[in-house]
């Protein structure tokens, strides 16, 4: 009886396994190779400053911030900070958006925001946008639910 009960708590362990390597691929070849410790590792100093919704008003307001959505074009389409570009990351990581095109001026201040803290996009985004020589960036992590839960200026089909 004993038996069965590890042979099958082994068959669950390695049945979880599978799954894991079926479904994250990706994931497991990083640990492997070391890229994800390294990635954790290098997280001393943020990119960006992530700040609070205050701060992403009082940019707003004084109208020299451009926004940037990192959500898809559709939930951009749907509702977005009032003057705000779409700047899906995905697209920007597939190389379909030409940041230089859009951002041309590499001096300017960026604030990239997404679906709110739970959303890893928008520091993604900003990530990118350092790799590309942006300086002036900034991190709006609560995100577009904190700026329609405060009523701040909107648009889109919503």
């Amino acid at each position: 009886m004993q038996r069965e009960v590890i042979v099958q708590s082994l068959l669950i362990v390695l049945a979880a396994c599978l799954i894991g390597a079926v479904t994250q691929p990706d994931l497991i070849l990083d640990s492997l190779t070391g890229k994800l410790a390294l990635e954790h590792s290098v997280a001393a100093a943020p990119i960006a400053p992530v700040i609070n919704l205050a701060k992403a008003k009082e940019l707003f307001d004084e109208g020299e911030a451009i926004f940037l959505d990192a959500r898809s074009r559709s939930a951009y389409g749907e509702s977005h900070i009032a003057g705000a570009l779409s700047v899906p990351l995905l697209d920007v990581l597939r190389e379909r958006v030409d940041l230089a095109a859009i951002l041309p001026d590499k001096d300017a201040i960026l604030v990239a925001y997404c679906s709110g803290d739970g959303c890893d996009m928008a520091g993604e985004l900003a990530e990118e946008l350092a790799r590309q020589g942006y300086q002036r960036l900034y991190v709006f992590q609560a995100g577009m639910p904190a700026w329609e839960a405060a009523g701040y200026p909107t648009a889109g089909t919503k």
